[in-house]
């Protein structure tokens, strides 16, 4: 199965509404400056990734968004990190 996908700076990554929804959910959740740290780290990984495991569950990278959070929803209590 082919996913959709799209092209960012150069990279193409999937188009999945996971993806989106997890980009929303970081966007609420963080800073300015943690949310522009994000999708560095998102491309970062599609960009080693591909030259070392070029065949992967792509859809996978989206753990990436949401790894720079590092918290359970139960302890966000209205804050940003």
């Amino acid at each position: 199965m082919t996913l959709p996908q799209k092209v960012v700076a150069g990279v193409t990554v999937p188009d999945l509404p996971l993806v989106a929804k997890a980009i929303d959910f970081a966007r609420e959740y963080s800073t300015d400056n943690t949310f522009n740290h994000i999708p560095r780290s998102f491309l970062w990984g599609f960009i080693v990734a591909d030259t070392v495991i070029p065949e992967r569950d792509r859809e996978v990278h989206v753990v990436a968004i949401l790894y720079d959070l590092r918290f359970s929803v139960g302890h966000l209590k209205g804050r940003k990190i």
